[in-house]
């Protein structure tokens, strides 16, 4: 009897395999199936290397590095399936030291790893000081990939933005420092002759003041980082008093901005948080908040699109309101920015499509929520802009979280 032996196409294959893409234990059981599957699968199940502290009781017999080393000499090939790399120092003001000083296996290990194939980087929570000289040479060299679009840093040199090269798109910062005050320069080979165009910006703070060395660093003509052809920025700091420190920011970005959030509440009393009427091109603002007693991030809202001409392109407002605790039900709010919008929807809102509402609530109540804030945006629903859910996980209490 003739055997017959059926082949599938390689194109096939990637097919089936795409479809598994978010299903870690499918994709496993699919590298194991037959060797055509396994490449394919075990690029995507190594796709993404993801490093924090080990949360065991003795940490330090249980550092990353040490398996990181461990696997890549054992299966090098894993090495060249890395698109993205994530570290997260885990240091916090009530941690004398962060791991990743500690684990003296880990430069080796990150020097494995081909570093123009990485195209998504963050650092997270370290102090950069205490990093021996070899780990910084190697996080080093991942900022100087070829093929880095995304970045993600905190708590290390500003300094290091410019070893980046053309191909970086996408910055998001928080408390960054400077290396000549901090620390020594940070090792590496090479330097990109050229800098890099931002598209996507976020910029936190913390308590300690607004990101002043980041702005500086931004506007500056002669950094690496140009901003001429931002389109999406996000702000969220810590105190509603840091953001106009941004609005030199949002002025050099003036004519190619389309996007803004910000994370914050304010009451009635407070200033707006910044202008926004030389925008030109913004077709959507987002503003994320805790609702309080007294602040709301509709009022933040209702201050920043309120001095808007009609020449300004808005099409989309999104209001994310975080209810932390069982509230007290305030309409007052709500009510102003269904008058806004009844007042101004055929002159200087004629371009609006979608006023987006989310509820974050973890305590039974969003339900009611939901339906007391339809009531109250009355000219909002019937117009038909009005697109309100609730959100009831953890994820969404993340005021920070971007849009």
């Amino acid at each position: 009897m003739p055997i017959f032996k059926l082949q599938l196409p390689t194109e096939l294959i990637h097919r089936i395999i795409n479809y598994l893409s978010m299903d870690e234990e499918s994709l496993r059981t699919a590298s194991l199936t037959s060797h055509r599957f396994r490449d394919i699968c075990q690029q995507l199940l190594f796709s993404g290397l993801h490093l924090q502290r080990p949360w065991s009781s003795d940490p330090e017999s249980n550092l990353p590095g040490t398996k990181l080393l461990s696997l890549l000499q054992g299966s090098p090939r894993i090495a060249g399936y890395i698109r993205e790399v994530s570290m997260d120092g885990g240091y916090t003001d009530d941690e004398e030291e962060s791991w990743m000083a500690l684990d003296m296996c880990l430069s080796p290990a990150l020097g494995l790893i081909p570093t123009n194939n990485i195209k998504r980087l963050a650092v997270l929570h370290v102090r950069w000081e205490d990093l021996p000289s070899a780990l910084q040479q190697a996080i080093s060299a991942f900022f100087q990939s070829s093929s880095l679009v995304s970045l993600d840093i905190s708590e290390v040199p500003l300094q290091l933005l410019d070893l980046c090269g053309p191909s970086l798109n996408q910055l998001h910062t928080y408390t960054l420092t400077d290396h000549k005050e901090a620390c020594s320069p940070p090792a590496t080979n090479s330097t990109p002759t050229s800098g890099f165009d931002l598209h996507t910006l976020t910029l936190r703070s913390s308590t300690a003041g607004p990101p002043r060395p980041e702005i500086s660093y931004l506007l500056d003509d002669s950094s690496k980082a140009r901003i001429t052809s931002l389109r999406k920025l996000r702000l969220m700091f810590s105190d509603k008093t840091h953001y106009h420190a941004a609005q030199a920011l949002i002025s050099a970005a003036a004519s190619t901005l389309q996007s803004i959030l910000v994370a914050q509440s304010i009451s009635r009393d407070d200033d707006t948080l910044m202008d926004l009427s030389g925008l030109l091109k913004l077709q959507r603002v987002s503003t994320r908040g805790l609702v309080t007693e007294l602040d709301h991030p509709s009022i933040a809202m209702a201050k920043l699109i309120g001095p808007l001409s009609a020449s300004i392109p808005l099409e989309h407002i999104h209001i994310c309101a975080c209810y932390r605790s069982t509230p007290t039900w305030n309409s007052e709010p709500w009510l102003s920015l269904d008058s806004l919008i009844t007042d101004n929807h055929k002159h200087q809102f004629q371009t609006l499509k979608v006023v987006e509402i989310e509820i974050v609530s973890s305590h039974g109540v969003g339900e009611e929520l939901v339906a007391r804030v339809e009531d109250a945006l009355t000219y909002i629903k019937g117009a038909g802009l009005l697109n309100i859910r609730l959100n009831t996980g953890s994820k969404g209490m993340h005021i920070g979280e971007p849009f």
